[in-house]
């Protein structure tokens, strides 16, 4: 499996990335009017973007990743006291069972063993509590651009490939299997806006480009000055990008017959049980 690898770079880099997360729970919100939480896991919080976002619907949050730097980074950026950061494994949390009625995870899942993420999210789960799973991409898409299309195809992806994705997928189907209910499933677009420079340091951060430097034992100044360069040639000083994303929720159900039980409990979803629209699949 391809592991994601994080320096002090890529973490203090993570720690200033635009707050997307936060669109994607304003999202949930308005999906689940009310929705509300006593004690979150977010797994993989890298520097603390996704545990903040988390935070808008959870009163008390823990942030879990297996960097070092990243939660440090994490602590350096959210002092909010109801957040608290530790290294941690987002296959098998250290935590005692049903400690939490949310677990989330942005962005993480095709870093994990899904099956191992899986068991180990129901472990910690309260019967009836949730997890959300979610994650959003920069695009080929460039508002009023249609050269940065080219670029991001001809320049950027040939000279950062991809490497092939290794882990498996997270299906409804696993997440049956581990006692979880799919409950919604949505796709988005976002818009960001970016300074150009803004935009070099954002794709500095991504997997493929890091990939690279390390195999290749590049220096990452100059590889962020080329993309820089690179950039200056195909977008003005201010450009709004398109990224893709998605959220799923599942409701973790374990043994229990009633797959409904704990949807009523104050401390699991609270809102009196009208935790899901009308509309939730």
């Amino acid at each position: 499996m391809t592991t994601f690898i994080a320096d002090a770079r890529i973490a203090r880099g993570y720690a200033g990335r635009p707050f997307l997360h936060r669109q994607v729970m304003e999202m949930v919100q308005a999906d689940c009017p009310g929705i509300s939480f006593a004690n979150g896991l977010d797994v993989g919080c890298g520097a603390g973007l996704s545990a903040k976002a988390l935070r808008l619907i959870c009163r008390q949050v823990t942030g879990m990743d297996l960097s070092e730097d990243m939660v440090a980074a994490a602590r350096a950026a959210c002092t909010d006291a109801a957040c608290t950061f530790v290294c941690g494994s987002g296959e098998a949390p250290d935590f005692p069972e049903k400690t939490f009625d949310i677990v989330s995870a942005a962005g993480v899942v095709d870093w994990l063993d899904v099956n191992r993420f899986l068991s180990g999210a129901g472990r910690v789960l309260q019967n009836g509590g949730t997890l959300l799973v979610y994650d959003f991409w920069i695009t080929d898409r460039m508002k009023d651009n249609p050269a940065y299309t080219g670029w991001w195809h001809n320049d950027y992806r040939k000279r950062f490939p991809k490497a092939a994705a290794e882990a498996d997928a997270l299906t409804d189907a696993a997440a049956v299997s581990h006692g979880f209910r799919p409950e919604k499933q949505v796709s988005f677009v976002l818009e960001q806006p970016f300074s150009r420079a803004g935009l070099a340091d954002f794709l500095m951060l991504q997997s493929r480009v890091n990939e690279r430097i390390r195999r290749r034992g590049l220096d990452a100044e100059e590889v962020r000055r080329q993309m820089a360069d690179s950039l200056a040639s195909v977008c003005g000083e201010d450009v709004l990008l398109y990224f893709d994303g998605y959220y799923r929720r599942y409701i973790y159900y374990g043994d229990e017959s009633d797959t409904g039980r704990g949807q009523e409990r104050a401390d699991v979803g609270g809102g009196g049980g009208a935790l899901f629209s009308p509309s939730a699949v």
